[in-house]
């Protein structure tokens, strides 16, 4: 077994010497990969309480052991939130690679019913769910399998959402390309007792507590307990392991993860100004060269219950002093300092500034202005990691779709092709509406293909649907701008002698070069 080191920083990738997984070297391959997963799912659990405000930091310097103030401003949570609206708000849908690339006509139809079957397993809702943990965690895992419970209007296929902490792929170091040889889920029951479903591209296992396969009684702790028929040891009908794993970038580090440090150390000057104001409001008082009344029953010094009193003397020619004994905190330095501290993290994280800048910008000027375009750039380098995770997860989709008794014999689902289609991520600005109009009426105008500019605008949810809904009236409309393009000159000018369109045609109407004949004769006599 071996490990890819990130020194720390990212989730450790599992490998594997053996070529294959099967029932002979199962338990051995999983013992040593869970050794990794463990540390990874201890990493990954810090990453998500992090995110949920759990931020512990220690005090270096008190001053005061009553006042002890401790602030958490939870950026990580900020980040986050921005990170899944911007790169996940909105569902990634399937559009067709090519209109003429595989000739067959119902091709583009057989998309529009591939996004149907995504909706009607809930993508939207469980897309989130998958967004949350890989930029939190750096990984994601989604688990498909075929829907052998169908009922009318249901999706052909099972599509679930996997916690990172309980989810594991294993890679051969066999293979070149690092190929996944075992995907992993498990759970534990009250008794502590973990079962864990195991699939490789031929089987699946169950295993108990990483010592023994497990038998039937064990089904009901696993991912396929639904599925009928199947046990440990089984066929894997898909042919190919169901579990898709989904990263944020390389490095499988989550989106604020390498500025943890500056959290804390933003949480701890947060929480010195909260003391420093708390020392000033409740403040130790120095008295000098002051004497107080004295209870003529006890005989007490009457004070302040908390004791916090200083008595001090001077010499005989001294002035009797009183005030509050507090440090002079330099408040504005100290919330300049913040502040400056504070939009450092959201920078590095490329998160743009939520204030604007005063004047009248608007429109690409703000959004250059407040960090959005650094964003843009960062998304997009993201985008093209999240394509080809969801087109791995479609490969499987597509022959869960195959093996549904549902489907029907002449349903164009059948027909569609892993090449067919490729992944379309939408990051929607509004005040990029008129932009993207105006571009894709002028391509359209001009002869482009009407799929590939509504791809090139990317402005609609489900590009595929859009085609499928316009594609005759588009094409109608480029082949009367055509013909209509076909009864002008080279010049633009009318191809009528009168301009009138009801006269005779021009005599140099068929000519192709510019000439004197083509200036008005005023020009001409000047």
């Amino acid at each position: 077994m071996a490990v890819l080191d990130y020194d720390g920083c990212g989730r450790r990738v599992i490998f594997t010497n053996e070529r294959e997984v099967t029932s002979e070297n199962l338990i051995k391959v999983l013992q040593q990969s869970s050794i990794v997963h463990t540390m990874n799912a201890d990493r990954i659990n810090y990453l998500i309480k992090f995110e949920a405000g759990y931020q512990p930091f220690e005090r270096t310097k008190i001053y005061r052991a009553d006042i002890d103030s401790r602030c958490v401003d939870n950026v990580a949570n900020e980040i986050t939130e921005f990170k899944r609206g911007f790169h996940w708000a909105n569902p990634i849908t399937l559009v067709q690679r090519g209109q003429h690339d595989s000739g067959k006509d119902d091709e583009q139809t057989a998309v529009s019913l591939l996004n149907e079957q995504f909706a009607a397993e809930g993508i939207t809702g469980k897309q989130q769910d998958l967004g949350r943990f890989v930029e939190i965690c750096g990984v994601g895992y989604t688990y498909i399998d075929v829907n052998a419970n169908y009922v009318d209007g249901d999706a052909y296929f099972r599509l679930v959402t996997l916690d990172p902490r309980y989810t594991f792929v294993v890679r051969s170091n066999y293979y070149v390309d690092h190929r996944i040889v075992l995907g992993v889920t498990f759970s534990q029951d009250d008794m502590g007792n973990t079962y864990y479903s195991c699939f490789t591209d031929k089987q699946r296992f169950e295993v108990c507590n990483l010592v023994s396969k497990a038998d039937g009684s064990a089904r009901k702790k696993s991912v396929w307990s639904e599925m009928p028929n199947r046990g440990s040891g089984d066929r894997n009908p898909l042919g190919m392991i169901p579990i898709v794993e989904w990263i944020r970038d390389y490095d499988r580090t989550g989106c604020f993860e390498r500025q943890i440090g500056e959290c804390l150390a933003l949480n701890q000057l947060a929480s010195d100004v909260l003391n420093s104001s708390a020392q000033d409001i409740d403040g130790i008082w120095w008295a000098n060269d002051v004497e107080f009344e004295k209870d003529p029953e006890s005989g007490e010094v009457k004070k302040p219950g908390t004791g916090d009193w200083v008595m001090s003397y001077t010499a005989e020619n001294g002035k009797p002093t009183i005030q509050p004994l507090n440090p002079k905190y330099d408040y504005a330095g100290v919330l300049q300092n913040y502040t400056t501290r504070r939009d450092l993290i959201l920078q590095k994280c490329n998160v743009p500034r939520r204030s604007s800048t005063s004047g009248g910008s608007s429109g690409v000027a703000m959004d250059s202005a407040n960090g959005f375009a650094v964003a843009e750039l960062s998304a997009s380098k993201q985008e093209y990691i999240m394509s080809a995770c969801k087109m791995a997860e479609v490969k499987i989709v597509l022959q869960a779709i195959k093996l549904c008794p549902a489907v029907k014999a002449n349903d164009p689902l059948l027909s569609i092709r892993y090449s067919d289609v490729q992944a379309s991520i939408k990051r929607q600005k509004n005040y990029e509406l008129t932009t993207k109009i105006n571009a894709f009426a002028t391509g359209v105008s001009h002869g482009i293909n009407g799929l590939h500019m509504l791809r090139a605008i990317n402005l609609f949810e489900d590009v595929a649907q859009v085609w499928d809904d316009s594609q005759k009236m588009i094409e109608e409309y480029q082949k009367k701008e055509c013909e209509q393009r076909e009864t002008t000159s080279g010049w633009g000018q009318s191809r009528w002698a009168n301009g009138s369109g009801n006269g005779e045609l021009r005599p140099d109407y068929n000519k192709n070069d510019q000439d004197e004949s083509d200036q008005n004769s005023p020009s001409k006599e000047g």
